[in-house]
């Protein structure tokens, strides 16, 4: 795992990820920026398409996988992407998928029996705790007496922006614009200080 190849502190850690959520919830352009780039994704047709459409089985497997993923009663896929698309928003999203027995047209196969969003603030660290390939998550209350769960590799859907190497945390969209809103929302502060003071009567002694 790479880490530490943030230069700015404030931007480390979940203390990076308070302040992309500042940006993204308390700037009206922020927002709009980040629109601009998620509704065209969030707007797409879902479809799989069979890699031989002449094949009788290539096409039953695109009709199962589409059965999982958009046709699943367990979850809302247009949810999830939505979910999903955060990691422009924080750098990386996560969710976890479980695999279990279905039926398909009376067959029994090995299907998706559950895939829910994991949010960037719960991870802990980027392998389970016994050191494995994974994630390690906090959980918001206890189960069992335990605060933490582990999401290995198989069961983890990594979505990541601008990764290097082995930085699973990626490169939030808002980095590369921090600077100038950060200057711009204290020149914004000093403006409405300034008019304030300018709203005061002169004194009369």
């Amino acid at each position: 795992l790479i880490i530490g190849e943030e230069y700015n502190r404030r931007l480390v850690g979940k203390n990076g990820l308070r302040m992309f959520n500042i940006m993204r919830k308390s700037d009206a352009t922020v927002r709009a920026a980040l629109q601009i780039v998620k509704l065209p994704i969030q707007g797409l047709e879902n479809d799989i398409k069979p890699a031989l459409a002449d094949d009788a089985a290539e096409v039953e497997r695109a009709e199962f996988i589409e059965s999982q993923l958009f046709n699943n009663p367990n979850f809302d896929f247009d949810a999830i992407r939505r979910e999903a698309l955060t990691f422009l928003d924080f750098g990386h999203s996560v969710a976890e998928i479980t695999f279990g027995l279905v039926d398909f047209n009376g067959k029994p196969m090995i299907g998706i029996t559950d895939l829910s969003f994991r949010k960037q603030d719960s991870i802990l660290k980027w392998e389970t705790a016994d050191g494995r390939p994974g994630i390690t998550q906090l959980l918001p209350v206890s189960v069992d007496g335990k605060n933490q769960a582990d999401i290995i590799r198989e069961h983890k859907l990594l979505f990541v922006n601008d990764q290097e190497g082995e930085n699973f945390e990626g490169v939030s969209l808002l980095r590369y614009a921090y600077k100038d809103w950060d200057m711009k929302d204290k020149l914004g502060m000093v403006y409405a200080i300034g008019l304030e003071k300018m709203a005061i009567p002169t004194p009369l002694l």
